[in-house]
């Protein structure tokens, strides 16, 4: 380890939990420990080092004979086991004395922080201005390898995560210091500096310029990316960026001319003035050289082949892949290189040994032999240095001995041949391919589809975007079946062919013609299906049933299939690795072992697969409704597709005996992670398929909460009454009740909405003392509904407590919200802000999403409350954002009430009063009746200059709904008091009231408005 010692950075602890007297991680640049004294020790790169950097990013316990395998998977488990304990070893030697490294009987930890913890924590708090002080540089920048392809593979993935994060949040502070009245150039260049050929940040760059310092920037982002794009992918800057550049100029060229004195020529603009400027030609061997999308591919390869002592590449990968098309690329920039010391041979006809040497022998130009072909090629090679290019090698894997022997006898000889499998020679070096990347709209997969849409006279748009995005990342980037798909487009668009291939993927291969390369899908895979033996037949069609990730585990247990079995596939290329422990099938090929398996390896996987994954909840302990959730769950929710598969399988076939122990766990899973849709499609399958005792209750309860989470509020309504009257008990009873008191509470009816909270209450304290702490949560909120504040505050210490009892980080902010809520409406908004700030703190997590936006809604009120006005319109905006990017659309409409709010706090009348309309038309539509009401009472307020009789007849409406809510009655008494309404008048106003419904005043509202209401809007 370094023995320099400084002081630390400043990033202070802010992982729950995690005690100021233990070290933490400085990760993102050279790595270093800051000990609790507060000195900052440089660490020594090492594959300890790496180990623990996994171990502190991935927080929690992490069961050491888990990561014994992902460390060491090619071996037995005892030998993996003591590999990770020798590097364990190593690392306590060189960090004596470690206190955050907890290691206990089977499971390791990290209990102190880090600054890639605080980073992810600023972010998640819109606390941009730290994230980007807490990220100078990448995570472990310039740290090598350790040798170990499962922590390697992870820190490049997280290193890319964390780099994506930091852009998002260099963009949002650059927006908020711009707002403020302050440039931004500095993070600008950051922005453009940290990837010059990120087309999306310089056009963000170039539509954000403001002064001349930016603008400068802004133009000279452009002209890299120019001959950046020009030079790896000989391309252009796409037409809109172009645009933006243009527009640009024309804003400055306007400045420039309203600033210009009077009878002052024009002429003398800055340099970067000038129209957009021509890109230097790239050299053309590289340019041409380098196809879509695989320019990391490519340079990798290069620097392979220049490497001594590297004699044979084997360019390996699944078919369709491009392996081809990239090692005609190398052969064409090698060829100019060498100046043609190199020979290309297309072995996909060739059979035999003898076949394929004649072949080599034809394109290396010697006459044709009769006898020793062998012999006569290793003499004419050995004379030359020669790189062989070998195309098609898979179906010569069992005769590629013949290789090894041309290599020792041609010492100057060089081979790069394509495969769909490994060769297993010892000169051999794998290179592995796989998809294109399919990440956004600018990815090479993308890009690749709009260039046959193009092929096939197909004019994609924006509005494709999206479909082509999710078209390519179905096919996972294939550029074979991607190609395939853009022949459709003539007669479907993407969203189409893309819905046709979810339903039946050999659509792909029914073109009239294929597209360009001739070839089709079908062959491809009856070719890698043909290429395996029985026994990896059968491993394959019990693989196959899975929808998503393969774990190893479970791809011995369900499939029944030994390592040795595993790894020939990974090498043959049906299978992919997708970490050290996970793997995967391609959807396509999925779908074709599915139809050609044999189908006792098919019904015998779905067997496996439905035990596996419902017996594995019902081992577990009993979950609490929290997305703070134990590792094995989380493990387990990441397979959302396979626990539904499990259950529609367990549905069909009758299996009471696993579905029953199975469903309560399963419920809190697919609940509290979010997996709504998952759980819609597992309640619509087993609808009136199976008993109610002891599986209908349940069922209805997960049902009705999803429906409730939907926003799909009657449906809700309808089938949580159906149960409870069915008779429904224990949990089931609890549930329900539950989700008809937030039904009712968002109907404004709060006494019923607390008659239910009550009863679920006494069914919890009876049966289930567990759900307590949740329970009292709902109380609390109906008692702030009702104006009970001191008893709702009590109730809702109370399930404070037992959530610290319980540990649990979720019901903990959700209890620490409710007090803020209580306090805000009781007239404490400095003692509410402090309590939703420390909400928000518990809510880190992206499975939290629906409480950091409900909690940030209530700190904008807070805020407002308090007069921090600012600050309120930056919450508001933030839970807005929080609530949609989530999919919770049904809390959009409150969400927009909190920005009216802040709109109406700053002076922005008029904004706020549309605002308040389109959330009327919102909450009418949706029936959220407690929401209408405080839309007309605001509404009703705005309209007080220009029409006081209709103002003070919406304001007093809304004041005598039973929907209001506190503290609303106040606000309103104390704004039409500051109006001069006198008593007399707002008795008037309440007799007139009296005779209208909330349908009436909305006919009213709108009629005032002069605004027709609109189907959807815009938010």
């Amino acid at each position: 380890m370094g023995k320099d010692q400084a002081q630390v950075p400043d990033f202070s602890t802010g992982q729950p939990g995690a005690p100021e007297d233990l070290e933490a991680l400085r990760l993102f640049g050279a790595p270093a420990l800051r000990q609790p004294a507060g000195t900052l020790q440089g660490l020594e790169w090492s594959r300890g080092l790496a180990l623990l950097t996994y171990v502190a990013c991935e927080q929690g316990w992490h069961a050491r004979e888990q990561l014994a395998m992902v460390l060491r998977p090619d071996t037995e488990a005892a030998t993996a086991r003591n590999y990770l304990r020798g590097i364990i070893h190593k690392l306590r030697q060189a960090l004596p004395g470690l206190e955050a490294l907890r290691i206990e009987e089977g499971r390791i930890r990290w209990a102190g922080t880090s600054d890639v913890i605080e980073f992810r924590q600023a972010v998640s708090r819109s606390d941009w201005q730290r994230a980007v002080n807490l990220q100078p540089l990448p995570l472990l920048d310039r740290m090598g390898s350790v040798g170990i392809p499962f922590l390697d593979e992870w820190i490049e993935r997280e290193r890319v995560h964390l780099r994506s994060a930091l852009r998002r949040s260099l963009l949002a502070l650059i927006l908020q210091r711009q707002a403020a009245g302050g440039g931004a150039d500095d993070l600008m260049r950051r922005l453009i500096g940290d990837d010059p050929l990120d087309e999306d940040a310089v056009q963000f760059v170039l539509s954000q310029a403001r002064n001349s310092v930016e603008r400068q920037l802004a133009a000279t982002a452009f002209r890299a990316l120019q001959r950046g794009l020009a030079a790896d992918a000989g391309e252009e800057p796409l037409a809109s960026t172009v645009r933006l550049y243009e527009e640009m100029l024309h804003r400055a060229d306007r400045r420039r001319e309203a600033a210009r004195p009077a009878g002052e020529p024009a002429g003398t603009e800055a340099v970067w003035k000038a129209g957009p400027p021509a890109a230097p030609a790239p050299e053309a061997d590289v340019r041409d050289a380098i196809p879509l999308g695989r320019a990391d591919d490519f340079r990798k390869l290069v620097d392979l082949v220049r490497r001594d002592g590297v004699r044979m590449i084997t360019v390996s990968g699944f078919g369709g892949v491009g392996k081809t098309v990239l090692a005609r690329s190398l052969f064409t920039w090698l060829s100019r290189e060498s100046g043609g010391s190199c020979i290309w041979v297309d072995l996909a006809a060739a059979e035999t040994q003898q076949a394929m040497l004649n072949a080599i022998a034809q394109e290396a130009g010697l006459s044709k032999l009769e006898q020793s072909v062998e012999g006569h090629l290793a003499l004419w090679l050995s004379e030359r240095s020669v790189v062989l290019f070998l195309d098609n090698v898979e179906q010569l894997a069992l005769h590629a001995a013949v290789l090894s022997r041309l290599l020792r006898a041609a010492p100057a000889l060089r081979i790069v041949a394509t495969s769909r499998e490994v060769l297993h020679l010892p000169e051999e070096y794998s290179f592995h391919v796989t998809g294109l990347d399919f990440n956004g709209p600018r990815s090479p997969a993308a890009r690749l589809f709009a260039l046959h849409a193009e092929r096939v006279g197909f004019q994609l748009d924006a509005a494709h975007e999206r479909d082509v995005v999710r078209l390519v990342g179905f096919l996972e980037g294939l550029p074979l079946a991607i190609e395939l798909a853009a022949g459709w487009l003539p007669l479907f668009g993407p969203d189409t062919v893309l819905r046709e291939l979810q339903d039946n993927p050999s659509f792909l291969d029914e073109t009239v013609e294929p597209v360009g390369s001739g070839h089709t899908m079908r062959p491809v895979l009856a070719t890698a299906w043909r290429r395996l033996v029985p026994q990896e037949q059968q491993a394959l069609g019990r693989l196959a049933v899975f929808e998503g990730a393969i774990g190893l585990g479970q791809a011995r247990e369900v499939a029944g299939t030994e390592l040795a079995t595993l790894l020939r596939l990974v090498q043959k290329s049906v299978l992919q690795r997708i970490d050290g422990s996970s793997f995967r099938l391609h959807p396509l090929l999925r779908e074709f072992v599915r139809i050609t398996a044999p189908a006792d390896a098919i019904s015998q996987g779905m067997e496996s697969h439905c035990s596996h994954f419902l017996g594995r909840l019902s081992s577990m302990p009993p979950l609490r409704p929290s997305w703070d959730m134990p590792e094995a769950a989380r493990e387990i929710l990441v397979q959302a597709e396979d626990l539904v598969k499990a259950w529609r399988h367990a549905v069909d076939t009758q299996r009471i005996d696993l579905m029953g122990p199975a469903l309560a766990n399963l419920s809190v899973l697919l609940h509290t992670g979010s997996r709504r849709e998952e759980a819609l499609a597992l309640c619509q399958h087993a609808q009136g398929r199976v008993p109610f005792v002891p599986i209908g209750a349940g069922l209805a309860t997960l049902h009705a909460m999803t429906l409730l989470s939907l926003g799909r509020l009657e449906q809700a309504r309808r089938i949580a009454q159906g149960a409870l009257a069915q008779g429904a008990q224990g949990r089931a009873k609890v549930w329900l009740e539950i989700c008809l008191s937030r039904l009712d509470w968002i109907a404004g009816d709060y006494r019923q909405s607390f008659a239910h909270a009550k009863s679920a209450l006494e069914t919890a304290e009876e049966n289930h003392p567990d759900m307590k702490l949740m329970v009292l949560q709902d109380m609390a909120m109906t008692r702030y509904a009702l104006r009970q504040f001191e008893q709702g505050r009590a109730e809702a210490m109370e399930s404070l407590q037992l959530a610290r009892a319980q540990r649990d980080q979720a019901w903990q902010g959700r209890a620490l919200c409710a007090l803020g809520v209580l306090c805000s409406a009781s007239g404490s908004p400095a003692q509410a802000v402090r309590y939703l700030l420390q909400s928000l703190d518990h809510f880190q997590r992206p499975e939290a999403a629906y409480d950091q936006g409900f909690a940030l809604r209530c700190l904008s009120y807070a805020y407002g409350l308090a007069g921090e006005f600012e600050a309120q319109t930056a919450a508001a905006e933030s839970a807005m954002a929080t609530f949609r990017s989530a999919g919770y659309y049904h809390e959009l409409g409150p969400s927009l009430v909190s920005i009216g709010f802040a709109q109406q706090s700053v002076g922005e009348v008029a904004q706020a009063r549309e605002t308040y309309l389109q959330v009327l038309e919102m909450s009418r539509r949706d029936r959220n009746v407690s929401n209408m009401v405080r839309c007309i009472w605001l509404i009703g307020l705005l309209s007080i200059p220009h029409d006081r009789a209709n103002a003070l007849l919406f304001t007093v409406f809304a004041r005598g709904h039973e929907a209001l809510r506190p503290p609303d009655d106040t606000i309103i008494d104390r704004e039409l008091r500051a109006a001069g309404f006198t008593q007399e008048e707002i008795d008037q106003g309440i007799a007139a009231a009296c005779a209208l419904d909330i349908e009436a005043v909305c006919a009213r509202i709108f009629a005032d408005a002069a605004v027709a209401p609109r189907s959807r809007p815009a938010a």
